[in-house]
């Protein structure tokens, strides 16, 4: 039932009866009200959730990279003053 069909037929009821179905009305739609806002409360903490899982997993493979990168760093740089060292000998 639309908005103005409801205002239509609430007009026609006497005060007494208008009041008690609108406020009867109003408890329906704050207790939706509620029952909508409990759901997106958990949806915001389950994808807050997700997201904080996402950003540990990011983190452990921008230390996973930063150490590979350390390590080939390393291996280079003992390649490049072996070649060296043997440049010197010969």
């Amino acid at each position: 039932m639309e908005l103005t069909e409801l205002v239509k037929l609430a007009d026609q009821l006497p005060k007494k009866e208008k009041e008690s179905i609108l406020a009867i009305i109003d408890l329906k739609v704050d207790s939706d009200m509620e029952k909508v806002l409990s759901k997106i409360e958990n949806l915001d903490k389950s994808m807050r959730e997700l997201i904080n899982a996402q950003e540990k997993k990011s983190d452990n493979r921008f230390k996973n990279i930063d150490n590979q990168f350390k390590i080939i760093l390393l291996v280079l740089s003992i390649l490049g003053i072996m070649i060296t060292i043997f440049k010197f000998l010969s």
